[in-house]
C-alpha cells in the first residue's frame, strides 16, 4: 500500500495508527535495570565488585562510590542480606 496525499493529510499519522502494528513485531523492550539484574544474578559479589571497579576511571573507588555503582546495587537487590556492607 503506498500512502500519497499533499502534505497535511494525515498520512503520517495513519501510517503509525493503522499500519505500522501490522508490520513490526512487538516484543517486550529490556528495560537496562532488568539487563543488570540478570547479569549480576549471574555473578558471584567478587565478580560484580571487580567490573564495577573496572568501570571506574584510574581503578580507584571509595566504599561508597562501589556501593553507587548499578552493578553492585543490582547484586544486593538480589541479595538475602541487607545490609550490603556485611558482604564487603
Amino acid at each position: 500500500m503506498i500512502l500519497y496525499g499533499p502534505p497535511g493529510t494525515g498520512k503520517t499519522y495513519r501510517l503509525q495508527a493503522e499500519y505500522l502494528g501490522r508490520f513490526t513485531r512487538r516484543e517486550k523492550a529490556v528495560r537496562e535495570m532488568d539487563a543488570t539484574v540478570e547479569t549480576a544474578a549471574e555473578l558471584t559479589y567478587f565478580e560484580v565488585l571487580v567490573a564495577a571497579l573496572d568501570s571506574v576511571p584510574h581503578k580507584r573507588a571509595s566504599v561508597a562510590q562501589l556501593l553507587a555503582h548499578p552493578l553492585v546495587r543490582a547484586k544486593h537487590q538480589a541479595d538475602a542480606i541487607k545490609n550490603v556492607r556485611q558482604r564487603a
